[in-house]
């Protein structure tokens, strides 16, 4: 019997036990304790629409292949020089210009309208389609 090795183990099993209980004690007792605290969610602001109709430049091609700027029915001559007088009044980062076509036309024509925008000067060219 002396030369049995006698080797000691940790019974963690009443640690656990432990354990488990005070975290059931907590989560049973942390709800009822009072918030200090209250969270105020700020006021949406108030939504101010600018007027986008001074600012956007709009080029639109029917279907028929005429051209209109800011609904003004012009040729693309008159495209260029109007286009080209007023982007030359604004400063460079409301040089955007926005062209509305159908998605059935024909892209020879859409793409001779964006020639004349990007010979005017407009820098990015913005391009809608619209869907009626």
């Amino acid at each position: 019997m002396g030369n049995a090795a006698v080797r000691p183990t940790v019974n963690i099993t009443p640690l656990i036990d432990v354990l488990l209980v005070l975290l059931i004690i907590m989560m049973v007792v942390s709800p009822k304790h009072e918030r200090k605290y209250e969270a105020k969610v700020p006021e949406r602001p108030k939504a101010t629409v600018p007027n986008t109709s001074d600012v956007s430049l709009v080029v639109q091609v029917l279907r028929t292949g005429e051209l209109r700027l800011n609904t003004q029915p012009v040729s693309k001559q008159e495209l260029s020089v109007r286009l080209t007088e007023a982007l030359a009044q604004r400063p460079t980062e409301l040089r955007t210009v926005w062209i509305s076509a159908a998605p059935e036309l024909d892209y020879g024509i859409v793409t001779g309208a964006i020639d004349v925008i990007k010979t005017a000067g407009a820098t990015p060219i913005g391009l809608r389609i619209d869907q009626s």
